[in-house]
């Protein structure tokens, strides 16, 4: 049996939808993704040594660290333009 939508429910809906694409979240989850795809390029440069920092040992908190620093320079790259990826598909989906 179809029930019927109740009154108010469809543009409830649609709100919630246009609040959830709106400009400004769109701009943040491209911003997020290039500072991923960033990230995972300084990450794929630095690679898996066998040696630690400047030929010490591995240990795991300065791979926590070196993590953290990438995430972090990801983001100012990302944030201050980027590569233009994050311009390129903004404008991609404006259109």
């Amino acid at each position: 049996m179809i029930h019927p939508v109740e009154p108010g429910f469809a543009s409830m809906e649609t709100r919630q939808d246009k609040v959830a694409d709106s400009p400004e979240k769109i701009a943040d989850a491209i911003q997020q993704f290039e500072t991923l795809l960033i990230e995972q390029m300084l990450r794929s440069m630095r690679g898996s040594d066998s040696d630690g920092w400047m030929g010490t040992e591995k240990d795991s908190s300065a791979e926590s660290l070196m993590e953290y620093a990438e995430q972090e320079f990801a983001r100012v790259i990302a944030s201050n333009g980027g590569f233009g990826l994050a311009k390129l598909l903004s404008e991609g989906l404006h259109q």
